[in-house]
């Protein structure tokens, strides 16, 4: 078959291409030094303001016919004309130059001379046009039907799409849709990117943040207290569908006041009580679980009650500590209440960790120690309270960050797992981690290895003070969490605050405790009312609007600046994120997968979001 080497004027695509012989200088009245990619048949080029779709294409015995329509990409016609230059291996240079009828197509009809099975290179040049100019709108070289004496080539009537959405790093896009691209069968050429569907990894369940006492008070207090909401968990045009929420179990250093869910049991007795949730928790996660029914959630304990502790720096017996191993059957039937709980009040706990960076005891809020071997005694005394109250609830063991100073992560987590009964591991589902500290991806991938059958979840990373701009925000997120994370194993990308106020509060940290704000997915101001969504709004929006839970990380590869991942949701469409890294070159890709393909132009610093089906549906 004939292959097609389509060359771009204006340097649109770089892909090199290399050839036995290299073609002459293009006959261009500007001198201009053409960027060059191998196009198979059934690719596309981008030329600018102009669609290109290949009529027809007769082998003859004395060579191959071949007709190209190029259409003006715009209600207005350029006045000049656009010119068209073939060359093949064995013959020079032959150009045609046309003008524009109206909005009729300019046609060019041509003879390559060529066998089927040598080269042809078409070039066409878009006059007028530049790059910053160009739409980049895909022009379509076509499909490849080959039924025996003719091989017709033609753009199929109803391809299909492929829709996409922009971030760019300065802020001009955010998470803005943009014109969608056709997605093209019968492709069999190199491409930038290739994603792979029957290269399958793990099942995503969900993205999101932490519905702390904070968030839920802020939203509950707000005058748009329901946009806030259909922004978060609604599937909208606006919202991004959050589907994974983390809830602190008491208080957490983002809450309103110290707290547990039993602040007045003693050795002789409990006082259990979630009655403080019904005020603001309860009602917002209620209202998530109405807007997406597919919404999982975590609960976390930041602390034990303070009667069940030792060693804690505060009267309250809150802060810093650990579980007194006397007090642990109370702590275990505590967490099972809790479970119970949630479940009576309508928001079922999918997923339950035992504490909070279980090694971080100095923090000036609610934290605790607990050791790898407290955390399997904790699981195994968990299992006969969680039969005998039918709770479905798993366990999420460590949930603290990639490393830690003092303690080898991956030998306490094996101590854990090695503590348990088959019983136990039963109840396990996996291992939660947090991303602040040296970034060390691979522990999650080895930990995954080493127990193939559990998961791995990233529960938290915040955004802050110390970084206000918009491009390093997204870059590092994706670069490390929302594609890092993702690429290494976890099932889950979560964020910590859902809504802050402008001071990154109310929290129980002290005045006197060195921090920057902390910063929300959303932020609302108590005193007017106003409502900000933040650059976390948009990096979360970026997969959670379109990765549905249930869907299946599938292959995709790094080229150069641009960083990607690509998923298979389960009504079979398929999504991929790129991000450009490069701060100042644009990119010009192509996208292939199953011989099919499409071109993307990528911003400067920015994030780009595809989705489409394969199916045409």
């Amino acid at each position: 078959m004939t292959r097609i080497i389509g060359q771009a004027l204006l340097g649109l695509f770089t892909v090199a291409c290399s050839h036995s012989s290299p073609p002459p200088d293009l006959p261009c009245s500007d001198g201009a030094s053409p960027g060059e990619t191998t196009l198979h048949t059934g690719a596309f080029l981008t030329l600018g303001n102009f669609h290109v779709v290949r009529r027809e294409r007769r082998a003859r015995a004395e060579g191959i016919d071949i007709i190209l329509d190029i259409h003006p990409g715009s209600s207005e016609p350029p006045t000049e004309p656009v010119s068209i230059a073939y060359w093949s291996l064995q013959g020079e240079w032959t150009t045609q130059t046309k003008k524009f009828d109206g909005s009729q197509p300019a046609r060019f009809q041509f003879n390559s001379r060529l066998a089927t099975d040598e080269e042809l290179l078409i070039s066409i040049q878009a006059p007028g046009t530049s790059f910053e100019q160009a739409t980049c709108q895909a022009l379509a070289i076509g499909a490849v039907v080959d039924d025996g004496d003719s091989i017709h080539i033609g753009l199929d009537e109803s391809p299909p799409v492929v829709e996409q959405w922009l971030s760019t790093g300065d802020g001009a896009s955010l998470l803005a849709a943009q014109p969608s691209r056709p997605w093209l069968e019968g492709y069999s050429g190199i491409a930038n990117v290739i994603i792979d569907p029957t290269d399958r990894s793990q099942v995503v369940e969900g993205f999101g943040a932490a519905m702390t006492e904070t968030s839920a008070s802020l939203i509950a207090q707000s005058a748009d207290s329901d946009r806030i909401m259909r922004l978060l968990f609604g599937r909208d045009e606006e919202g991004i569908g959050l589907s994974f929420v983390r809830v602190p179990l008491g208080a957490s250093d983002f809450a309103l006041d110290w707290y547990t869910y039993d602040d007045d049991g003693t050795e002789q007795g409990s006082a259990f009580s979630l009655e403080r949730e019904e005020e603001v928790l309860f009602p917002q996660l209620r209202r998530a679980r109405q807007l997406n029914p597919e919404l999982k959630l975590m609960g976390t304990p930041w602390s034990p009650p303070g009667w069940m502790k030792i060693d804690a720096s505060d009267p309250r017996g809150l802060v810093g500590g650990r579980l007194n191993p006397e007090r642990r059957e109370d702590f275990a039937e505590y967490l099972s209440k809790t479970v119970q709980g949630f479940r009576e009040a309508g928001v079922p706990l999918d997923y339950l960790s035992l504490q909070n960076e279980p090694l971080y005891d100095g923090a000036p809020y609610p934290c605790s120690f607990m050791s790898a071997a407290e955390q399997a005694q904790l699981v195994e005394l968990l299992v006969p309270r969680f039969a005998d109250r039918g709770l479905q609830t798993k366990i999420l063991l460590y949930d603290h960050n990639w490393t830690n100073p003092t303690v080898d992560v991956e030998t306490y987590i094996q101590e854990t797992y090695d503590g348990l009964s088959a019983a136990g591991q039963a109840l396990v589902a996996g291992t939660a981690w947090h991303g602040y500290g040296d970034i060390e991806l691979d522990v999650q991938s080895r930990v995954q290895q080493r127990y193939p059958d559990d998961g791995i979840y990233f529960t938290e990373i915040t955004g802050g003070g110390w970084d206000t701009n918009f491009g390093s925000v997204l870059t590092w997120n994706y670069e490390n969490i929302f594609i890092g994370s993702m690429r290494h194993d976890s099932r889950t990308a979560l964020l910590w605050n859902l809504v802050l106020d402008p001071e990154g509060g109310p929290n129980l940290r002290p005045p006197e405790s060195p921090r920057e704000a902390l910063r929300g997915v959303v932020t609302v101001d108590p005193t007017t009312g106003e409502m900000r969504l933040e650059h976390e709004f948009f990096v979360l929006g970026h997969s959670s609007r379109f990765v549905r839970p249930g869907a299946t990380r599938i292959g995709s590869n790094h080229y150069g600046d641009l960083r990607t991942i690509a998923y298979e949701n389960p009504d079979g469409s398929l999504v991929t994120i790129i991000l450009n890294r490069n701060r100042v070159q644009p990119r010009d890709v192509l996208l292939a997968s199953e011989g099919a393909v499409t071109g993307v132009e990528l911003a400067p610093r920015s994030l780009t979001t595809l989705t489409w089906n394969p199916q045409g549906h």
